[in-house]
């Protein structure tokens, strides 16, 4: 998904299938396609934001989109 101006967003159609597994405190997203399997430890979660660490350690922090508002001239600002 890519996130757009408009606050529409662009798909490529390409999808990955995921499983969300809780093990007692922890909790993983185990990933399959046709060509690979994977998983990634849930390391945070709120509101807006969450963190994965992959098998090789290496973390990732993403965040909820929020569409930029971009003011006309002449506009009042909302």
């Amino acid at each position: 998904m890519q996130p757009r101006l408009d606050g529409t967003y662009k798909t490529s159609d390409d999808a990955e299938a995921f499983v969300i597994v809780g093990k007692e405190n922890d909790f993983s997203i185990n990933y399959k396609t046709e060509l690979s399997e994977w998983s990634e430890k849930l390391v945070e979660l709120d509101d807006t934001t969450f963190s994965v660490l992959n098998e090789e350690g290496i973390r990732y922090d993403y965040k909820r989109f929020e569409p930029i508002s971009i003011q006309k001239d002449g506009e009042e600002k909302k």
